[in-house]
């Protein structure tokens, strides 16, 4: 009667400790998910404003243009609502063939100004530059899994926004057919979206984020001003929803509860078995033995247990397999210092064939790849406010000439010539071989503060190599050069500080060909 009872009572104990550390632990798990979650999609939102607010901005003038049309026009565009990315090529390819038509060789915000322009064709870019816009917002959202993305811009009416871009397709009926609705104008009363106001009111980003309920649920939203040239134009907003996660939370923390419930009742009549049947002498070896290997870490220890155990008890079990254990640590230990150095060697390998896919094969130098990688690099440094930046544009005249005249092996050496002495003039910035007869060198630093002085170096020494009568014809190289420095109220992006680079360089090239210096 005394042994059941005493095990009557170590059964309620255990229960007892059993249930309270279920709620304890239960309840811990669900708050700390729960602040977790909270914190990732804060952290989000963020990220999915910022990309969106980067993207735009990319586009610079060209959304300026889009805006200010759309805003005047979006009731006169007929847009469908189940568009793709095929039809915003499409779009996109008809604009460009209108644009061509009517300006050839022309570049708009470059040559043409966009008030200039024809209604066709500005109704043709204000159709294809929304459906892109939509389509890259709606993207935001299927990639970033939240609730919806738009873009605000406050209406003539007080306390009203117009929802200019919305990852959201709503139909509307225009001239009998269904399209896609635009543009709308909605009541977003300050009382209710403070934070919404406070970001436009004050060009920054609220410290806080917006909480309400709408048909999505519990959401939270974030808002972010754009600027464009200095201009405020909009508010870009994210919301994510968070109840239906904080249900998913609640049940996976439930699930939880019941399978460590069952694995601790489990593992209670377990206990009570070994209880009842325990021998102390084995226990206090395995206790001495645990306690030296765990100061000595010694795998031979395990040989002492394999000793011990002479019976088939559970006791001696656990010697068994706390001696099986400390060899497979052991064996652990080793696989992991082997795996680790395996791991090693494959990252290696892995940058090796990097540096091997971005390396141009004929000069060494980075190739197209490399040079793409170094364009996207840049465009992130110019929208984190870098400017300390120019281009330079190299092109080899008359390889077609030599290829032909002296076989396309002359050629490559030709072009080797020329980017090593590009190399030795620039040899502070990379230089990228971007098309066969075409380099590009990224000027920063050194090279930037003296480019009039390194560029007059490199025309020198080709003028000394075409002036040179003791070498080969094919030698006496000749190349068009063209460079730009980066200035804020012409650059909107690395592009356009190309292309003026480029530009120079082709205006060199025909001087040339005219027989000028």
């Amino acid at each position: 009667m005394k042994k059941r009872n005493l095990t009557f009572k170590f059964s309620l104990m255990f229960a007892a400790f059993t249930l309270l550390t279920l709620i304890i632990c239960s309840l811990l798990s669900y708050l700390r998910q729960n602040r977790l979650y909270k914190s990732q999609r804060e952290e989000s939102i963020q990220y999915v404003a910022n990309y969106l607010h980067s993207r735009i901005l990319a586009d610079g003038l060209d959304f300026l243009d889009f805006q200010k049309y759309f805003l005047l026009h979006s009731d006169e565009l007929k847009i469908d609502p189940k568009f793709t990315q095929k039809n915003v090529d499409e779009d996109r390819e008809i604009y460009e063939k209108l644009f061509a038509k009517a300006y050839p060789g022309k570049t708009l915000d470059f040559d043409i100004e966009f008030d200039d322009l024809p209604e066709e064709i500005k109704a043709a870019y204000a159709k294809y530059n929304y459906e892109y816009y939509a389509l890259m917002f709606q993207e935001a959202v299927k990639s970033f899994n939240i609730a919806y993305t738009y873009y605000l811009v406050p209406s003539e009416k007080a306390e009203h926004m117009n929802w200019l871009i919305l990852s959201l397709r709503e139909t509307v009926q225009k001239d009998g057919m269904d399209c896609l609705l635009v543009n709308e104008c909605i009541s977003n009363p300050r009382s209710v979206y403070p934070l919404m106001w406070e970001a436009w009111d004050s060009g920054k980003r609220p410290s806080g984020y917006h909480v309400y309920d709408n048909q999505y649920g519990h959401t939270y939203a974030y808002y972010t001003p754009l600027f464009i040239n200095g201009q405020k134009l909009g508010i870009i907003g994210v919301e994510v929803e968070v109840e239906k996660v904080n249900r998913e939370i609640l049940a996976a923390t439930f699930n939880q509860m019941i399978v460590i419930g069952s694995a601790l009742v489990i593992f209670m009549f377990f206990l009570l078995l070994l209880i009842r049947h325990t021998f102390i002498r084995k226990l206090v070896k395995l206790r001495n033995v645990i306690e030296l290997y765990s100061e000595k870490k010694e795998p031979k220890i395990a040989e002492s247990l394999i000793e011990e155990v002479t019976d088939d008890d559970e006791i001696s079990m656990i010697m068994a397999k706390f001696a099986d254990m400390i060899y497979q640590i052991e064996l652990y230990v080793c696989n992991l210092s082997r795996t680790k150095q395996i791991l090693q060697d494959t990252r290696l390998q892995a940058i090796e064939l990097n540096e091997l896919a971005i390396k141009d094969i004929l000069t060494d130098v980075r190739n197209r790849i490399g040079y793409d990688k170094e364009v996207q690099k840049l465009e992130w440094e110019l929208a984190e406010g870098f400017k300390e930046l120019g281009v330079a544009v190299i092109d080899l005249n008359d390889l077609q000439k030599i290829n032909e005249t002296y076989g396309c092996e002359k050629g490559d050496a030709a072009i080797i010539m020329l980017c090593k002495l590009v190399c030795r003039i620039f040899e502070h910035s990379p230089v990228f071989r971007v098309e066969n007869d075409k380099f590009v060198v990224i000027l920063k630093g050194h090279d930037l503060e003296n480019i009039e002085d390194l560029i007059m170096d490199l025309r020198r020494d080709l003028k000394e190599l075409q002036d040179n009568p003791n070498i080969d014809s094919w030698k006496k190289l000749a190349a068009a050069i063209g460079y730009s420095v980066y200035n804020p109220e012409l650059d909107m992006s690395y592009d356009s500080l190309f292309k003026r680079a480029e530009s120079e360089m082709y205006k060199n090239k025909k001087e040339m060909k005219a027989g000028k210096k």
